[in-house]
């Protein structure tokens, strides 16, 4: 869904500055649209959400490091026609070690209040798992809309114009 890392460490021997991301999982049993990622939306606030904390720290040691865990092949419900991620992202306020800049943290997934800093920002993400929608937006037996054959056709003059224009 989302790609988010880390900020770069000043020095590539160091740690990078940590950041914590708490992300929101909410799984819908049909489609949301796009107008309707808006806070305070009835739809999402009556859902069931799931909510969890990640720390990001770029590791000069571990290539891999200060990528956020996106859920990717995680199982959603049997229902589920459409998952919601909010992240919300916040300066990490704890201990560093002074000589690697390491975030010295109890738990890289559950902070303590003292270790959450200033609110920085928030990014909404969704997708519909309508399958079939997403390869054939017109089933079979269905027309399509008006205003797309109309623009179809006109582009399709418009590229006839060109060609003969050419020859």
């Amino acid at each position: 869904m989302a790609q988010i890392a880390a900020p770069a460490p000043e020095a590539q021997d160091r740690f990078g500055e940590a950041i914590w991301v708490k992300v929101f999982t909410t799984e819908l049993e049909d489609a949301i649209g796009l107008e309707e990622l808006v806070g305070d939306n009835a739809k999402v606030k009556q859902a069931e959400t799931e909510v969890e904390w990640q720390l990001l720290q770029i590791d000069p040691g571990n290539p891999n490091s200060g990528q956020l865990e996106s859920g990717y092949g995680a199982p959603v419900g049997p229902n589920a026609a459409s998952i919601l991620r909010r992240y919300e992202f916040f300066k990490y306020a704890g201990m560093y070690d002074p000589e690697s800049n390491e975030a010295l943290v109890g738990s890289d997934s559950n902070p303590t209040p003292d270790e959450i800093g200033t609110y920085l920002g928030a990014q909404n993400a969704a997708l519909n798992l309508d399958v079939a929608q997403i390869i054939d937006p017109n089933p079979p037996g269905q027309v399509p809309e008006p205003a797309s054959l109309a623009l179809m056709l006109s582009g399709l003059g418009a590229l006839g114009l060109t060609v003969r224009r050419r020859r």
